[in-house]
């Protein structure tokens, strides 16, 4: 059986004074303030960071593995290794109809 609408609604308030505004809600909206800086300033560390570690992993690449310059050479690359492991043969029809249009 659904319950009846109240008849009364009664409305509880805390309402907080001169003192309570400066020494607890103040610190805490300050706090909230910091917080939300520091979540900014840890998007840019993490972005940064980021774009250091590819820049790094490029360079050691390019060291030890031999990565070139160009990225048309490392995709062309790519594509001659993909092509000599293929044993179903898309390669070649991948090359006919969109590699050698693409370059």
């Amino acid at each position: 059986m659904p319950k009846a609408k109240p008849d009364v609604v009664y409305i509880h308030r805390i309402e907080a004074g001169e003192w309570e505004r400066q020494n607890i809600l103040k610190p805490v909206a300050d706090l909230n303030q910091t917080v939300k800086t520091m979540k900014t300033a840890s998007y840019v560390v993490i972005g940064g960071a980021t774009a250091s570690a590819v820049w790094v992993a490029w360079v050691l690449g390019k060291k030890f593995i031999g990565f070139t310059e160009s990225a048309g050479e490392l995709f062309d690359t790519g594509f001659k290794a993909w092509k000599l492991t293929n044993p179903f043969g898309l390669s070649q029809l991948i090359q006919e109809n969109f590699w050698d249009k693409i370059l």
